[in-house]
């Protein structure tokens, strides 16, 4: 992800801690390259929820898709073949995926 500053129209709501960031990996299942994803840190995650999050050993983001399984909360990979893991304490999620925009060129 780039750490850019540049600002973006949004057509919501979101609050003053919003940003955006630009994916850079080429191999998430969901998100193309390049695309521009808006985050806002205070949004709760939902299950099935798109998220930023932070490993706090590897301080390195990536994205996530949120999984709520009874008393359970897991993490999935958003690239192929990386798998579920536990949501533990050595994660912090940083904010909630709420829009993706794709520029085509």
């Amino acid at each position: 992800y780039t750490k850019e500053a540049q600002h973006i129209i949004v057509e919501r709501i979101v609050s003053e801690k919003a940003f955006a960031l630009i994916v850079e990996d080429d191999d998430l299942d969901f998100f193309p390259k390049h695309c521009i994803i808006l985050v806002d840190p205070k949004v709760e995650p939902l299950n099935g929820d798109y998220v930023i999050v932070a490993n706090i050993k590897h301080n390195k983001p990536s994205i996530r898709k949120y999984i709520v399984e009874i008393d359970q909360l897991y993490l999935k990979s958003q690239i192929s073949g990386i798998g579920i893991t536990k949501f533990t304490t050595e994660y912090k999620i940083l904010g909630v995926i709420l829009q993706y925009k794709v520029e085509l060129k």
